[in-house]
């Protein structure tokens, strides 16, 4: 975390933000043709794409923020999945393009 640096209230920042594969369990059958799955994890990550109103100083103040954010939504992900169903689809999403491969 910074410290000293001030982020002015003007700043608008353009922030993108994606999900990433980060773990998945697989068991191949012994005939090596079915796979099945178990637990699988992503990964919540972002950037900083353009930002205004901000100095040098305010844009790394951005990025550590947006750098924690995600780590604190990737640590409560399954929880909230929980509760909100299209997390845990989206999860399905992330994960269909790598399976398919």
């Amino acid at each position: 975390m910074r410290k000293g640096v001030a982020v002015p209230a003007s700043t608008e920042a353009e922030v993108r933000r994606f999900l990433i594969p980060a773990k998945v369990e697989m068991q191949v059958s012994p005939s090596s043709t079915v796979i099945a799955f178990g637990n699988a994890q992503i990964r919540i990550a972002g950037e900083l794409l353009k930002s205004s109103g901000a100095g040098r100083g305010a844009e790394n103040v951005i990025r550590d923020f947006i750098q924690r954010y995600c780590e604190f939504l990737t640590g409560e992900h399954d929880k909230y999945a929980k509760v909100f169903t299209q997390l845990h689809r989206l999860r399905e999403i992330t994960l269909d393009p790598w399976l398919c491969a």
